[in-house]
């Protein structure tokens, strides 16, 4: 398993203790993408269908408001 990939394992036995399978069985779910630095996650208009877990980097997390931009958090891997 590729470093980055063992620390959602870590991340998820912190929420709640699980079996290395059931650990397994969500692994097996997921699936990974890379993002350049200022690539959206998700675009204007489209609703959020999926959840992200942060391996590497930083997200900013922001709405318009009269043609303006307004940060709501930073989050971090």
């Amino acid at each position: 398993m590729p470093m980055r990939s063992r620390r959602l394992p870590d991340s998820m036995s912190r929420l709640q203790t699980r079996s290395p399978e059931a650990t397994s069985a969500v692994l097996g779910a997921l699936d990974t993408a890379a993002h350049r630095k200022g690539d959206p996650l998700i675009e204007i208009g489209q609703h959020a269908d999926r959840i992200h877990f942060i391996t590497q980097g930083m997200v900013r997390s922001y709405f318009f408001k009269e043609d303006r931009d307004i940060t709501l958090s930073f989050s971090a891997e």
